[in-house]
């Protein structure tokens, strides 16, 4: 069985480097690469933009696929 670990709001993780730093995403990405991990992120940006904007340089921020998800305005009732 694959657990998936589903992440909302993934750029709160950024602003504490100090605790998810680089380490952090290698790990992510190992067990990702293993099939012992499958991860659903959801951000406001591509993590690539949040790598470059960070400084980071795990590999973390190359995999996965990208899915945008517009808002639909008449069904959030604005």
């Amino acid at each position: 069985m694959l657990p998936v670990l589903c992440l909302d709001d993934f750029q709160i993780l950024l602003e504490r480097l100090q605790e998810f730093d680089n380490n952090f995403y290698n790990s992510l990405r190992s067990l990702m690469d293993d099939s012992a991990l499958m991860l659903v992120v959801a951000s406001r940006k591509k993590l690539g933009t949040y790598a470059a904007e960070k400084g980071l340089t795990s590999p973390f921020f190359n995999v996965g696929h990208h899915k945008e998800i517009k808002t639909n305005s008449s069904i959030l009732g604005c």
